[in-house]
C-alpha cells in the first residue's frame, strides 16, 4: 500500500528506535487501533468500552494531523481504507449526536455529582470523530471508502449547517472579555455545560463544511443518490448562500479587533489581511461552486424562481478582490449572468415515480429507545469517585502529556525564533524550526541533544556501523539504511586479513589496529558514498 521504499525506511526507524520521537503513534501502532474499532451501540456509550474507543480514536486524529501537516506517509488514512473503517466512524459521530440529543439533557440537573471529565468527553466525542474525517476525507479514495454512508454523513453535515444559521448570531453576541476567576467561580455547572455544549456544536459546523466541500469535490465519484440526496432532497445550496451573508466565521471582539475562527479557535486578524477570503468562507464558495458548475448536478438540480433569486444573491460578493484569491470561480460569475437573462419555472416538476436511498443510522439509533433508562443508566457510569478520578488524570497525561500534541493545540514555535514553525528537525524530529536559516543558527546548541536523540543506547544491543568503516566483523541480519549507516544484530570477531595493497598493519601498533575497528565515523552522502573496502565483508541486503 504505501511504496516499498517508504515502507522500508519506516520499519528500519521503528527498529532503531528513532520513530517515537516525532510521532504519536507508530505505523503499527495505528494499524492495530483501526482494526480493534468497531461499531458501538447506543447502550454502550459513557461505559468503559466507550472510552477506550474514544481513546483511540483521539490518538488516531493526533496522529493524522501530524501527518497531514508535515506531508509525510498519512499511514492513519491508508489504515482506515484498508480495513474499511470509516463507516464505522460515520457511525461512530451519529450515534454521539443522538446520545447527545437524547439522553444529556435528561441528566442535566445532576451534573454536579458527574464528572465534569468524562461528561465533556461524552460531548466531545463527536467533535473528535468529525475532526478525524475531515481530515482522511481530503483524499479521493477515502471518500469512495466511505460510499455506504456517505448519504448519512451528507444528511449529518446538512443538520450542522442548518444549526449554524440558528445559532450564529447568540454565538457571535457571545461576551468577548477574558473570564476572570471570580466570574469563572460564580458560574454554574449548568453554565458551563450550556457553554461548552455551544462551543463545540459551532466547531462541529465549521467542521462540516469542510466536509460538504471535500465530498462535493468528488462528484465525478461519489453515487448519484448522494448527489440526489444534496440537490434536490436537502437543497444545500440554499443553506450555503445564506451563510456567505451571515459569516459566523467572523466575530469583532470587545475591542473592537476583528476576529476569525480558523484551526478551532478565534484569532486576531490584522488590518492588513481583511481583505484576506477565510479559510471556512473559502470552503463555502468551492463546495458551491461545485454543485453548481458540475454538469451532472446541472441536470439533478431544476432551476426555479426560489432557487434563481437565491443562486444571484452571490453575484455581489463575486469581486475582483474574491476572484484573485479564488480565479475558479470565474466561469461560475458567468454562468450566473446568463442565468439572470433566463427564464425558469415557478415550481419544480412533479416527477411520477421516484425511487431513492435514505439515510438511516440516526432512524436507527432512535427508533424503539426508552431514553429516560438510558440517561439513568448514563447518570450511573459517569458518577464521580476517586477511582474514575485517577483514571482519568492517568488518561489525560497519557493523551495530552506530549509536545506533539501541546504542538497542535498551540502551534509549533520555531526554537529559534519563537516564531509559528512548520519544518522540524529531520535527524531527531523533535525541534522545530521556521526557515533553514534560524536551524542553521541554532545548531550548535542543538547538536549535542540532537545526536543523543538519534544514536540508540549503549544497552540496547544494537550498534550504528556505517559502510566506510574500515573493519573485519561480519554482519548479519542487517538491515540497509539510506543514509549510509546499517543496523548489527550479531557480530562476530574474525582474524585479520593478510597484507592488502591499502593495508599495512606492520607499520602500525597493535593498540591502534583496535582503536581503528572501534571508531564509527559520521556517515558521508548516500550519493557521495565511498564503497565499502575490500577487507570489510558486509552480507548486503536489497
Amino acid at each position: 500500500v504505501h511504496g516499498e521504499k517508504a515502507f522500508k525506511e519506516r520499519m528500519e526507524r521503528i527498529a532503531a528506535g528513532f520513530e517515537t520521537s516525532g510521532d504519536v503513534l507508530t505505523y503499527f501502532e495505528a494499524e492495530k487501533l483501526v482494526e480493534e474499532l468497531e461499531p458501538l451501540s447506543i447502550d454502550d456509550y459513557a461505559d468503559k468500552k466507550f472510552f477506550k474507543q474514544d481513546e483511540k480514536l483521539q490518538k488516531l486524529n493526533i496522529q493524522a494531523h501530524v501527518n497531514a501537516m508535515l506531508r509525510s506517509d498519512e499511514f492513519v488514512k491508508e489504515a482506515f481504507v484498508t480495513f474499511d473503517k470509516l463507516v464505522t466512524l460515520v457511525h461512530e459521530l451519529v450515534l454521539a449526536e443522538t446520545w447527545k440529543a437524547n439522553v444529556l439533557p435528561l441528566s442535566r440537573n445532576d451534573l454536579d455529582s458527574l464528572s465534569s471529565y468524562r461528561v465533556y468527553l461524552c460531548m466531545y466525542h463527536e467533535a473528535t470523530v468529525a475532526n478525524i474525517l475531515e481530515v482522511l476525507l481530503y483524499h479521493r479514495d477515502a471518500v469512495e471508502a466511505t460510499e455506504a454512508a456517505l448519504i448519512d454523513l451528507t444528511d449529518y453535515a446538512y443538520r450542522k449547517i442548518v444549526w449554524a444559521h440558528s445559532a450564529a448570531t447568540r454565538i457571535r453576541d457571545r461576551p468577548k472579555k477574558p473570564v476572570t476567576a471570580e466570574e469563572l467561580l460564580k458560574k454554574t455547572r449548568a453554565q458551563e455545560h450550556q457553554e461548552q455544549a455551544e462551543d463545540i456544536e459551532f466547531g462541529l459546523a465549521m467542521m462540516s463544511l469542510t466536509i460538504v466541500r471535500y465530498i462535493t469535490d468528488q462528484t465525478k465519484s461519489i453515487p448519484v443518490s448522494t448527489l440526489h440526496h444534496l440537490l434536490v432532497e436537502k437543497d444545500i445550496l440554499c443553506a450555503l448562500v445564506p451563510l456567505l451573508e451571515e459569516r459566523p466565521w467572523i466575530r469583532t471582539n470587545d475591542k473592537g479587533e476583528r476576529e476569525k475562527f480558523e484551526n478551532y479557535k478565534w484569532i486576531v486578524v490584522p488590518r492588513s489581511d481583511y481583505a484576506t477570503v477565510p479559510k471556512l468562507e473559502a470552503q463555502v464558495w468551492l463546495s458551491i461552486y461545485n454543485l453548481f458548475m458540475d454538469p451532472e448536478c446541472r441536470k439533478k438540480y431544476e432551476i426555479t424562481e426560489f432557487r434563481k433569486s437565491n443562486l444571484l444573491r452571490l453575484r455581489k460578493y463575486m469581486n475582483e478582490l474574491l476572484i484573485d484569491q479564488i480565479p475558479v470561480l470565474t466561469p461560475m460569475l458567468r454562468a450566473l449572468e446568463e442565468l439572470s437573462i433566463v427564464n425558469v419555472n415557478a415550481t419544480p416538476q412533479i416527477t411520477g415515480f421516484i425511487v431513492q436511498q435514505v439515510p438511516e443510522l440516526r432512524a436507527k439509533f432512535s427508533t424503539g429507545r426508552d431514553w429516560k433508562a438510558l440517561a439513568q443508566r448514563a447518570r450511573e457510569l459517569l458518577r464521580q469517585d476517586d477511582q474514575m478520578q485517577k483514571e482519568d488524570f492517568l488518561r489525560m497525561a497519557e493523551l495530552y502529556g506530549s509536545d506533539v500534541v501541546s504542538g497542535l493545540l498551540e502551534g509549533f514555535k520555531c526554537q529559534k525564533c519563537k516564531q509559528d514553525a512548520s519544518k522540524r528537525c529531520k535527524r531527531c524530529k523533535k525541534v522545530w524550526y521556521c526557515s533553514r536559516e534560524c536551524q542553521v543558527a541554532d545548531w550548535p546548541q542543538h547538536k549535542p541533544n540532537c545526536v543523543a536523540v538519534e544514536e540508540p543506547k549503549k544497552d540496547d544491543g544494537i550498534r550504528l556501523v556505517p559502510r566506510e568503516e574500515k573493519t573485519t566483523e561480519v554482519l548479519r541480519e542487517d538491515k540497509p539504511k539510506h543514509d549510509g549507516r546499517k543496523l548489527v544484530t550479531e557480530v562476530i570477531e574474525q582474524p585479520q586479513p593478510q597484507v592488502q595493497q591499502h593495508v599495512q598493519p606492520q607499520e602500525q601498533p597493535k593498540a591502534q589496529q583496535e582503536t581503528q575497528q572501534q571508531q564509527i565515523t559520521e556517515p558521508t552522502h548516500p550519493e557521495k558514498e565511498a564503497e565499502p573496502p575490500k577487507t570489510s565483508k558486509f552480507d548486503e541486503l536489497d
